[in-house]
């Protein structure tokens, strides 16, 4: 968990424009994970240069947290989480579940823009079989604080009960590669 990730007066713009106008979030129809989340489609340009000046900041902060050469594979995304809404446990990289993975996950960055709401929190799963998994570590975010964890990490959320939980996700590789296949990976890539 890396904290204080962003300058406060940056991020409070960023949340001030991104919560202004309803029009800048669709429902998420199509992540199977999702109970629904809303994510941000719609970008004016200061919305797009806060964006991509965050992303970046993260960007320099996993890769130091980490120690180690990564690389950007899936663009970053802000997701919103209202009522009710929360996602699956699941992991970023499991290609013998995720017939649509298309490029290896080493490490995802989770960075959370706000904590005015309730529920939402984050989850750590573990156990030997899938239907004996436990939370074996819980996060109750908070605002302009970052997870990165590993791409194999078992992990999801708890509802949100009130308020609106905002979060931007970053994926990354440990791979150069364009689209990444089994000769990055040998045997941890399925024909899927």
């Amino acid at each position: 968990i890396v904290r204080e990730c962003i300058d406060k007066k940056t991020l409070d713009e960023f949340m001030d424009l991104i919560s202004s106008d309803e029009s800048f979030f669709k429902t998420n129809e199509h992540d199977d994970r999702a109970e629904s989340h809303d994510f941000m489609s719609c970008k004016n340009d200061r919305i797009n240069e806060i964006f991509e000046n965050i992303s970046n900041s993260l960007f320099s902060i996993t890769k130091t947290t980490i120690g180690k050469e990564i690389y950007r594979k899936i663009s970053p995304v802000v997701l919103r989480y209202g009522i009710g809404q929360k996602i699956s446990n699941h992991k970023d990289w499991d290609p013998d579940n995720q017939p649509y993975a298309w490029t290896k996950v080493d490490i995802a960055c989770i960075y959370y823009m706000n904590d005015d709401y309730l529920g939402g929190d984050f989850n750590i799963i573990g156990g030997p079989e899938k239907e004996n998994q436990k939370v074996i570590l819980s996060y109750k975010p908070v605002a302009n604080s970052c997870v990165i964890i590993d791409g194999d990490t078992y992990h999801g959320t708890t509802e949100v009960s009130d308020g609106f939980k905002y979060c931007m996700t970053l994926f990354f590789s440990f791979c150069p590669c364009d689209k990444c296949d089994k000769s990055c990976y040998g045997e941890k890539i399925t024909d899927k």
